[in-house]
């Protein structure tokens, strides 16, 4: 039995919480959820306590593993704070994905990943440590993503797409093949991503054009 710390509330991380609960996983290991870590709620999320904030990871016995499920849309920089400053060591998360889901053998999923019920993963695609894939998402083959990427409900991303680290694909968005789309970008629903779309950027429409840049852009260098 492996105890599962979600980091995050009661959105993306409820959504960990009932796959979990579910046990439909691909792996022979049985995972037990036992509470979460949140800096703002201090009572249960979905009837499990609150063990403290993200910072009081180091608190809990070693034998816990840990899934990042904050990814706020548009609130990419925050989400990289926090993670640099909680510093939990990789070691100390697990991966977990929906047994019904395709993940092609040849395909690269990170540590700490999360793959809900319905996906698609193809050849020789890489998903980056700590993306969530949410239901039904398409990734296409040979593409690639980042650290803490993540594709909401119904995103599809074609083929020789390069994605950086802390973007979001978002509600039915799709991305066409051989686009680029850069660190803390954002992929608006249901929008067409036909063109690069750059640092920061967030686009929105058919085809996708840029509408503004991400909150607290750009990113300040300490």
């Amino acid at each position: 039995m492996i105890e599962v710390v979600i980091i995050g509330g009661e959105g993306n991380g409820g959504v960990v919480a009932s796959v979990i609960e579910e046990g439909n996983l691909m792996t022979n290991e049985e995972l037990k959820v036992v509470g979460f870590l949140n800096d703002v709620e201090k009572e249960a999320i979905g009837g499990y306590p609150v063990l403290g904030g993200i910072q009081d990871w180091e608190k809990l016995g070693g034998h816990v593993k840990f899934i990042w499920a904050i990814h706020t849309i548009a609130r990419n920089l925050g989400i990289h704070r926090a993670r640099t400053k909680a510093s939990i060591p990789e070691d100390r998360f697990i991966t977990i994905i929906h047994k019904d889901t395709f993940v092609a053998p040849t395909a690269e999923i990170g540590i700490g990943a999360f793959i809900m019920r319905g996906c698609y993963v193809g050849p020789r695609a890489r998903i980056g440590n700590h993306s969530m894939l949410m239901a039904n998402v398409n990734f296409g083959h040979d593409s690639a993503c980042g650290q803490c990427c993540h594709f909401s409900v119904g995103a599809i991303v074609s083929s020789y797409v390069k994605m950086g680290d802390y973007s979001d694909v978002t509600l039915g968005a799709r991305v066409i093949e051989k686009v680029t789309v850069g660190n803390f970008a954002v992929v608006g629903a249901c929008a067409l991503a036909t063109r690069d779309v750059g640092d920061g950027e967030v686009v929105v429409g058919i085809p996708a054009k840029f509408k503004r840049h991400i909150a607290d852009w750009p990113p300040v260098v300490e």
